[in-house]
């Protein structure tokens, strides 16, 4: 965190946008910081293998399954085939018919 001379008080904008510019996932480089952040708690999941918590952020992030994040649905299918996650690739499908439903 870097401190403002002016008010003493902390920049948490700039620690954030420190840690995203160097933990950024290569699918999160043009997403920008919040969608960023969402893409990386999700692909973490697959690492986690937790499965419920993987379902629960896609929910809460449909945006994810539309054409548009076409590259990151390929990476997160890649990451979890690359793990032996069968299970987060078969959710993921469900997921993606019931969206397109």
């Amino acid at each position: 965190m870097r401190r403002n001379d002016a008010s003493n008080k902390c920049d948490l904008g700039s620690a954030q946008n420190e840690y995203f510019i160097e933990h950024r996932t290569p699918c999160a480089i043009d997403a920008g910081p919040w969608k960023g952040f969402v893409i990386e708690r999700i692909t973490r999941t697959i690492h986690d293998d937790d499965l419920a918590a993987f379902v629960g952020q896609l929910q809460r992030a449909p945006w994810l399954l539309g054409d548009d994040w076409v590259a990151v649905q390929n990476r997160l299918i890649e990451l979890a085939s690359a793990n032996d996650r069968g299970k987060f690739i078969a959710a993921f499908l469900d997921l993606e018919t019931a969206a397109s439903i």
